[in-house]
């Protein structure tokens, strides 16, 4: 795991050679302080810190084979076994050495950082894909076509997580936590557009609802999905990581999303839409509104 140590005590030990010369007591502060600043160990200046001509604080660095960047799954091992070797080094050590801990430049402070992202990810779809239903049961009126909607949204951002981890090997990184977020939004909008045109349509069958929704709705969705794809491919000129998992994440996103609404949503309501006149959610309120009140008038 570490495979370079530069530890300042082990320098200073062999400049008075060898750990068993080492004075001891005031005498050690006093030598440690000569040998730091004009005694060959100027290198290591850094690693002692004196306040009040007393030994505060000491470092000693390492590097270690992991490599840097990597996700916090991979982080948080490595964080676990350094945590349990310093608490097998400070059994029986003096009160003074008890603060000792490990510290990795920004790898573990990252660490906890990426975690929460990662977790807001779930959140995120926690929150969203209840929300996004309750949106799509308001604008279709109908609870099936919304679990349809709402089905093939799911498929949209589990085929793209899945196909940048098995065919790109992404893992769930800060970059891939943000913009996962983001596609949720993005994976909505073609299906809500379909779903809504499926209800508004006039016909009492659903071949006729289906083919009202494709025929005014389907050519606006493609041409949407290829307008935003066009934005994305921008993106791919940018020299910053994150801009470049975004472009792919946009880009999947559409993909993904023209051929779950066209060829997974549409079929389902092809197979298993309601028939007959339908209503929005908004209709609906109004009409029980009505009804309350004694309305004669209402349709049937």
């Amino acid at each position: 795991l570490v495979y370079e140590l530069r530890c300042f005590l082990r320098a200073f030990a062999d400049s008075v050679g060898g750990a068993d010369k080492l004075p001891q007591g005031a005498a050690f502060t006093s030598a440690l302080r000569s040998w730091l600043t004009a005694g060959g160990g100027s290198e290591y200046q850094s690693d002692v810190g004196f306040v009040g001509g007393v030994v505060k604080f000491a470092r000693i660095e390492f590097k270690m084979t992991m490599s840097k960047l990597q996700p916090s799954f991979k982080v948080r091992p490595v964080y676990e076994l350094f945590l349990a070797l310093i608490r097998r080094q400070l059994i029986g050590a003096p009160a003074g050495m008890q603060s000792a801990f490990a510290y990795t430049n920004r790898e573990f402070v990252w660490m906890g950082t990426q975690e929460s992202l990662v977790a807001g990810v779930f959140v995120g779809f926690a929150i969203c894909f209840p929300v996004a239903f309750l949106v799509l049961l308001c604008a279709t009126g109908s609870f099936s076509v919304a679990v349809f909607a709402i089905t093939t949204i799911a498929a949209v951002v589990g085929s793209l997580l899945g196909f940048v981890a098995a065919f790109l090997g992404w893992e769930l990184g800060t970059g891939e936590a943000i913009a996962a977020t983001i596609v949720i939004g993005l994976s909505v909008d073609y299906t809500v557009h379909l779903g809504h045109m499926y209800v508004e349509a006039g016909e009492p069958l659903r071949e006729g609802k289906i083919d009202v929704a494709a025929t005014n709705m389907g050519v606006t969705v493609v041409a949407g999905g290829v307008t935003t794809l066009g934005s994305a491919i921008f993106m791919y000129a940018c020299q910053l990581s994150f801009f470049l998992k975004m472009a792919t994440l946009i880009a999947g996103t559409i993909a993904f999303s023209l051929i779950y609404s066209l060829f997974f949503f549409m079929p389902l309501c092809a197979v298993f839409g309601p028939e007959g006149e339908l209503r929005t959610a908004r209709e609906q309120l109004v009409l029980c509104g009505r009804r309350l009140k004694g309305d004669a008038t209402l349709p049937t």
